[in-house]
């Protein structure tokens, strides 16, 4: 070759070998980005952005209800089957935990697995997925009394308000860009109602000053006298056993989404009237022999 043609070969491999260094250079300095790792609880098909979908519950039914689809305040959830308890609420808190708690980590271990990560990281590895925050359940009857897990619901003690709570978390793998998912902290509360008919729950007269030496089994503090007997031969067990005219108290009901009419009651003098009816109390108002002259006090 002459010698220019050499020159001019030299500058198209040394410009080549120059061109191939700085595409190299620039590949190698960018940082690929995947996608960050989430909680996943149908296999990947919907991802969990925020704890909210934590919070699900589901009933024996099919029926599931979740924070966005809750409006049990004004409308209690009602229980598909008579005597069921909390254990028949599906819900993601195991019910042969030791406590109303679970940690979110043992969400994403065997046998449950609820995670996930496009790019594959945390897979295989040990320790390759950690997850951090709590999940908890609490239980109360409609007079905020703890509630057990295995209690079967009642009526009278209804609506019961079970709330789910997560508090703030991080989901983290050990390689990728990005590693991790954060989650804030959340609630929600279900008010739910056992399926059963229409029951007095108690009859409830002027409290002041009464019902202090009576055991629970009679008499529960603000809600009155509990009922003793169903059966009309043993009636004379129930609140009032005696009465004056014009004396009147409350029957409180539990069950019945209306008002329940009431017929009025006469028998050995005295005659009972139902007034103020609602679906949750009835007035009881009792009339009788009265004295009018005051002469005969």
């Amino acid at each position: 070759l002459s010698r220019p043609m050499v020159l001019v070969l030299t500058m198209v491999v040394l410009q080549s070998i120059s061109f191939s260094n700085y595409a190299l250079t620039t590949k190698t300095t960018n940082i690929i980005q995947g996608s960050a790792p989430y909680l996943t609880f149908d296999g990947g098909r919907t991802r969990v952005t925020n704890t909210e979908a934590l919070l699900w519950i589901s009933l024996s039914d099919g029926r599931t209800f979740t924070p966005t689809t809750n409006n049990s305040r004004n409308h209690p959830i009602e229980l598909p089957v008579a005597g069921q308890s909390f254990k028949d609420i599906g819900m993601l808190v195991p019910t042969d935990t030791h406590s109303n708690s679970i940690e979110l980590s043992s969400l994403i271990g065997t046998p449950y697995n609820y995670w996930g990560d496009d790019d594959g990281d945390g897979q295989g590895v040990y320790y390759g997925i950690t997850v951090t925050g709590n999940l908890s359940l609490s239980i109360v009857d409609k007079d905020d009394n703890l509630v057990a897990r295995n209690e079967v619901l009642t009526i009278c003690k209804a609506p019961y308000k079970l709330t789910l709570s997560s508090d703030s978390g991080r989901l983290k793998t050990l390689y990728g860009v990005p590693n991790e998912s954060r989650f804030s902290a959340s609630n929600a509360t279900y008010y739910i109602n056992p399926k059963a008919a229409p029951v007095i729950c108690f009859a409830r007269p002027d409290l002041w000053g009464i019902g202090s030496n009576l055991s629970d089994a009679i008499y529960q503090g603000r809600n009155g006298f509990l009922p003793q007997s169903v059966t009309p031969s043993s009636y004379g067990l129930n609140f009032p056993t005696t009465g004056a005219n014009n004396l009147y108290f409350d029957l409180d009901i539990g069950g019945s989404n209306q008002a329940l009419s009431w017929a009025t009651v006469s028998h050995g003098g005295i005659t009972a009237t139902m007034t103020d009816s609602t679906n949750t109390s009835v007035k009881v108002t009792l009339t009788g022999p009265a004295v009018t002259d005051p002469n005969q006090w």
